[in-house]
């Protein structure tokens, strides 16, 4: 499930789990007989594009881990007067930027193969 954030090292929140992934959740509640019609009903395309990216997820948060446990003086949060990190507003107009080209990649892969 999503695991709330918390207020650690960088005052933005951290998420130290991976956030569940809608296809275990059908996986867990739907019985294997309707499962493919199911992922019929989703989109292959977009039930894979998920699975992968809660996996790129993972291997992240497992990045960030190590890194937080191998040098753990280089994590501490700056003065309340300095910000290393852009504000949230930015950050997330940068992400949706991000999910629009993604999705236009997509789609345009889907066209060329003829999808």
């Amino acid at each position: 499930m999503l695991q709330p954030l918390s207020d650690q090292d960088s005052g933005y929140g951290e998420i130290s789990d991976p956030p569940a992934s809608l296809w275990r959740l059908v996986e867990d509640l739907v019985p294997v007989r309707e499962r493919a019609e199911v992922r019929r009903i989703l989109g292959e395309a977009a039930v894979d594009l998920s699975l992968d990216l809660h996996a790129e997820i993972e291997v992240l948060l497992e990045l960030c881990r190590e890194i937080r446990s191998s040098s753990p003086s280089t994590l501490q949060r700056p003065p309340s007067s300095c910000s290393i990190l852009a504000d949230p507003p930015v950050i997330k107009e940068m992400v949706t930027q991000e999910i629009r080209m993604l999705l236009l990649s997509v789609r345009s892969k889907a066209r060329r193969q003829g999808l």
